[in-house]
This record gives structure tokens, C-alpha cells and sequence, in this order.
């Protein structure tokens, strides 16, 4: 037998097959019981997948929205062209809008110089709302604003919605007290379980980004299953667990034998995470725990230059000084053509996470004059960034929904330019 496979053009050979020989060993069909076919089953499957390679970008982006939802089922109010949950983000721009000009004009002048930050920002972010640069602004607000009872009838809807309302909700009831220091941010939100529910609502997989990159890692390690993984700032694992779930379940109806990676590296800054990870993954094999500073040098932290063949960090990069020597260091980690794979917020002028993370001192740590308003920046800074530390720029971008009134964070995929060759 001789096969060829040609690309669309036919311009392109893609594979060749020769000298391949076919032969019947026996017909035994009418012979096996359904008790053979289970024993089948269990020994072998036959998955066919598209090499990632040869696809396009516009190829790959089709394939991976295909199955997507964009849409938690949690919500009300979809938007009947995009399906995204338009009602819910109109009110919780509103709620932002109603508290943030509420402490900007009661004369408030805290002392930390954080949250002197944080009222900057809140007083430009009122600006801006009431301007009309940002989504979902009616020229009614200023007066609902003022009317407390629909204030407080919304923020109990809201809270009823997800965990996203929740948080946004707890800060809101309590914005007057955070300002001024009367009550710390940090035991707000990290003495209960309310940001580990909005990381895992945010990463899970009835969200539109998540279930595009589901798609794209089955993709990749259908071609690569012996890559290297390195999770940056894993945390509590949210990510972590869309990704291993990706790279170890099910592909359609058909069970996979082991798991498509060869090692999955989980590191964080402190390893206080590291116990709970290690129970709550322990079904996964192939899971090293290790310490791991980005901002640090590498070497001395026992990491080996271009190790690793998938890089991963989800909302992490954003949270260090200097952005483009952070994507310097996870250059260095992966070979020539790894992957870098983002979680980021890339529409930080719609102010969603700037209303709560912007209460910590951490989130103004950033020291570039274009980081001024938050250490978070739109799409086309990522490109331009990625492709002045050794990328490719933004080869993928999966969006959490597809309309700019809803949309907030991205899975932004990247790869490590090849060096060029020597003449």
C-alpha cells in the first residue's frame, strides 16, 4: 500500500505511507460475544486528533470554540446574539459605579499609601463611567446611586448569583470600613472561602476560556504527550485542576490509557499550598511540588534553563514589579518552541477586579509608568510585550465571553521564538 496526504492546496506533501502491507488474519466476527468486545476495550483505543502543527491560527481558534459554552448556567439574563450574561455585569458595573463615587465624595483621606492609590484610581474610574468609556453606563445612575433601598435590593441579588456577586458584595458592604483601614482586606477576603470560590468559578469548565483551552491542550498533548508542565503560582489549584483534567480524562467517549504529560510541575512562592494540593491531586501521577519565585534568580532556586515544554500562570505575571523581565524568566524556563499559557485580565479599564484586589498593597507593586493604574494591561500590550522578551506575541487568545460589555479575562497562548539560525 502506498498512501499520501496532501495539504488543501495539494501544494503541500503532509505524510507519505510505503511498503505498508494489509493481510486478514482471520474473520472471526461472527464468532466474538460481547464479553470479547469488552475485553477489547479495555486493551486498546483508537483516537484520531488534527496535528496542532499544521493548523493555522484561525484553524486551531474554530476547532477549540466548537464545544465551547460561554455561558455558566448560574446566570439570568443572556444576551439573546451573544449568550453572555449581560443583565448581571450591567449590574455589578452599577454597584462599582454607586460605591466607589459614594466614598469619593465623602472626603475620605486614608493613610496607607495603598489605598491613597485606590482612591485615586476609584475617583478616575468614576470619570471614566460617567463619561461613557466604559460598557453598560446610563445616564440614570447618578440618581439611582443615591437610593439606598435599590442599592441594597441589588447587592442581595447579586450575591445570590455566583461567587463572583458574592465577593463583589462583600466588598461593596463593607468599602467604608476598607478604606480607611478600619478593616483588613486581606482577612475580607482570604479568612473565608470567597476568592477560592471565585478562582475556581472563574477557571472551571463551563466557562468560555477554560473550555477553549481544554480543547487546545488535548490538542497539544495529543502531539506531545511526554511534554514537561510547569504551573507558575499555583496556589489553591483551580487552574490546575481544568489543566490535569485536560491532559488526564476522557477524549470524547473513548478512556485514554495514563495520562498525555510526562511531568507536571506544581510550584507557588509559599509551600503552605503544597499539602492540600497533594491530597486533592493525588489521583494524577507525574506531580512534582516545588518552590518557586518567579521575580528570583532560577539557578539558585534549582531550576534548569529550557526544561520545561509548557509554562503555565494563571492571573500571576501581572502580580510582579517588572512585567517584561517576569516573561524574560519564563522564556528561560521553556526549550525553543514551548508554550506559554496566560490567564490574565486583559480589559483592566472595566475596573471588575480593580474594585477588589486594588485594596491590597500587592496590587500596585508594578513599577512601570504604563502600570500606574494597576499591574493588569489590555491585548495588545501582552502582544507587544511577549513579542520584546522572545515570543511569538498572542497566538491564541480564548475569551471568557465573546461581547466587550462582559468580557474581563483571557487564556492568552504563546510561544518561545526559535533562535535564529547561524550563517
Amino acid at each position: 500500500v502506498q498512501s499520501h496526504a496532501l495539504s488543501h492546496d495539494r501544494a503541500c506533501l503532509l505524510a507519505e505511507l510505503e511498503g505498508v502491507r494489509l493481510t486478514i488474519v482471520n474473520d472471526m466476527a461472527d464468532q466474538v460475544t460481547d464479553d470479547d468486545h469488552g475485553a477489547q476495550d479495555c486493551t486498546w483505543n483508537l483516537v484520531w486528533k488534527p496535528d496542532l502543527d499544521l493548523m493555522t491560527g484561525p484553524q486551531v481558534a474554530q476547532w477549540c470554540s466548537s464545544s465551547s459554552s460561554s455561558m455558566p448556567s448560574s446566570h439570568e439574563g443572556l444576551d439573546p446574539t451573544s449568550g453572555d450574561p449581560a443583565d448581571f455585569y450591567r449590574d455589578l458595573a452599577f454597584l462599582h459605579y454607586s460605591m466607589l463615587s459614594q466614598i469619593t465624595s465623602s472626603g475620605v483621606n486614608p493613610s496607607k499609601p495603598h489605598l491613597q492609590k485606590y482612591m485615586d484610581w476609584a475617583r478616575r474610574q468614576v470619570r471614566r463611567v460617567e463619561a461613557g468609556e466604559t460598557p453598560h453606563w446610563e445616564p440614570s445612575w447618578p440618581t439611582l446611586a443615591k437610593d439606598l433601598n435599590y442599592r441594597n435590593a441589588l447587592m442581595n441579588r447579586l450575591e445570590q448569583v455566583n461567587a463572583q456577586g458574592r465577593v463583589h458584595v462583600a466588598v461593596a458592604r463593607h468599602l467604608d470600613q476598607l478604606v480607611v483601614g478600619q478593616m483588613d482586606p486581606l482577612e475580607l477576603l482570604f479568612g473565608s472561602s470567597l476568592l477560592d470560590s471565585l478562582y475556581a468559578e472563574l477557571s472551571g469548565s463551563d466557562t468560555s476560556a477554560f473550555t477553549q483551552l481544554g480543547e487546545y491542550l488535548q490538542l497539544y498533548s495529543h502531539k506531545y504527550p511526554n511534554a514537561r508542565y510547569l504551573e507558575i503560582g499555583a496556589g489553591t489549584g483551580g487552574t490546575t485542576a481544568a489543566i490535569l483534567h485536560s491532559l488526564g480524562e476522557k477524549q470524547g467517549q473513548l478512556e485514554v490509557t495514563g495520562p498525555r504529560y510526562q511531568e507536571y510541575t506544581y510550584s507557588d512562592i509559599s509551600e503552605a499550598y503544597f499539602d492540600a494540593a497533594k491530597t486533592r491531586f493525588e489521583r494524577y501521577p507525574g506531580l512534582l511540588f516545588r518552590r518557586l519565585d518567579i521575580e528570583e534568580d532560577l539557578l539558585s532556586q534549582g531550576y534548569t534553563p529550557e526544561s520545561y515544554d509548557v509554562v503555565v500562570g494563571a492571573n500571576v505575571l501581572h502580580a510582579t514589579k517588572d512585567l517584561r523581565a517576569t516573561l524574560q524568566k519564563a522564556r528561560a524556563l521553556l526549550r525553543p518552541g514551548g508554550k506559554l499559557i496566560l490567564f490574565e485580565i486583559t480589559a483592566p479599564a472595566l475596573g471588575r477586579s480593580g474594585f477588589i484586589m486594588g485594596l491590597l498593597p500587592g496590587w500596585w507593586l508594578s513599577s512601570e509608568d504604563y502600570r500606574s493604574e494597576g499591574p493588569c494591561v489590555p491585548l495588545s500590550t501582552w502582544d507587544t510585550l511577549l513579542q520584546e522578551t522572545g515570543f511569538t506575541g498572542v497566538g491564541q487568545e480564548f475569551r471568557d465571553y465573546r461581547s466587550d460589555a462582559c468580557h474581563e479575562l483571557s487564556v492568552l497562548i504563546s510561544s518561545r521564538q526559535a533562535p535564529s539560525p547561524v550563517s
